[in-house]
């Protein structure tokens, strides 16, 4: 989605678009965005979608450098070791959002995956949703995510090739 979309996206199912606070949650980012530019929460005039109050910031040299005038949001840029970049807000990319936890009745994370996949064999839903689970997990455990998390799946959409 580009930006705006993105933001209002995150607000109307989540909190907001992801704000970074440290090193640490940059490389979460960084790590499951798996080699993809993303946007994050942050405008390029330095204040977070959020109205959140950090002051870590990860720009490349050079940026953000509103180039032509029209890079007002802000992207990791994968390509760049999780640098910052200024970029066009109508721009189509993936995004992270977040969900306030004190803003749930349970103390909670969610965040929700669409994940496309494809069989030779005729799987029952069952055997479909272990194989998912199992592969997600492993992948996203390798990502830096803890292996203490839960996963579920909420609906599954046969598609017959």
């Amino acid at each position: 989605m580009n930006a705006f979309n993105a933001r209002q996206y995150c607000r109307q199912y989540h909190t907001d678009l992801v704000s970074i606070r440290n090193t640490t949650e940059n490389g979460q980012i960084f790590n499951i965005a798996a080699g993809q530019i993303v946007w994050i929460g942050l405008y390029r005039t330095r204040l977070w979608s959020d109205q959140s109050n950090s002051t870590y910031e990860n720009w490349l040299t050079g940026q953000p450098d509103n180039l032509n005038y029209i890079e007002h949001c802000t992207a990791v840029s994968l390509g760049n070791s999780g640098q910052w970049t200024d970029e066009n807000c109508n721009r189509n990319l993936p995004f992270f959002c977040y969900r306030d936890s004190s803003r749930l009745p349970t103390q909670e994370n969610v965040i929700g995956l669409r994940v496309r996949f494809t069989s030779v064999r005729n799987l029952t839903d069952s055997e479909i949703e272990n194989v998912v689970l199992q592969q997600l997990q492993m992948q996203l455990i390798n990502k830096g995510l803890p292996s203490t998390m839960k996963m579920q799946l909420k609906s599954i959409r046969k598609k017959n090739l």
